[in-house]
């Protein structure tokens, strides 16, 4: 004869908030961690970390170009004649309009304009490698620099800046190794050049 046990209505109840009522709270509250964090990330997402192989600013990943250079604040810096200042000036803001609206191919032959009159604008030296690699004129803009070279050899921004693209696009460390040498020679004291010897001594 089969025995059929029935709990009154009170064991059942304990038994519910006992046993079964913890797991449901916790599989809520799980739930609600799993949804409040994927809204958080949509509200506020995180921007991509810029990761250099050598010390930034002079060096940013292919992706991602460096910040936007502003017209203010060269303006406030420069001590050129009127003439070339208003001029260089000029050439910033229209690549920066030209990058604003994706035109890379106006905002690189901008920025080649700016660093040709100024090497020592870092922003502006950063943004035009981040064109050129979208633009896959990584080419065009190496026999730029070696122009800038032959025209302003005492310049050691432009030494660096080819270094640099040997360094992380080309991987050629000999040839990298020997731009920065180069750039120390002219500029014993360039953090940049003697930071990115000191990691090319690892490869």
């Amino acid at each position: 004869m089969e025995i059929k046990i029935s709990l009154p209505p009170w064991p059942r109840l304990r038994f519910l908030f006992l046993f079964i009522l913890p797991f449901l709270i916790l599989a809520g509250f799980l739930i609600y961690l799993v949804i409040s964090t994927s809204i958080y990330s949509l509200i506020y997402p995180k921007e991509r970390p810029q990761v250099a192989v050598v010390s930034a600013p002079e060096v940013v990943t292919p992706e991602v170009v460096a910040p936007k250079v502003e017209v203010a604040a060269i303006a406030a810096t420069k001590q050129e004649e009127p003439a070339t200042a208003t001029a260089e000036i000029d050439h910033l803001a229209l690549a920066q309009k030209a990058l604003a609206e994706n035109d890379l191919n106006t905002a690189y032959a901008e920025y080649k304009k700016v660093v040709a009159a100024d090497a020592s604008i870092l922003a502006a030296r950063s943004q035009l490698r981040g064109i050129a690699i979208r633009l896959k004129q990584i080419e065009d803009l190496k026999a730029f620099y070696e122009q800038m070279i032959t025209q302003q050899p005492k310049e050691a921004a432009y030494l660096i800046s080819l270094g640099t693209i040997y360094m992380t696009i080309d991987r050629n460390t000999t040839k990298a190794k020997e731009l920065f040498t180069k750039s120390l020679a002219l500029d014993p004291g360039n953090s940049a050049a003697l930071y990115n010897l000191s990691v090319l001594k690892n490869y």
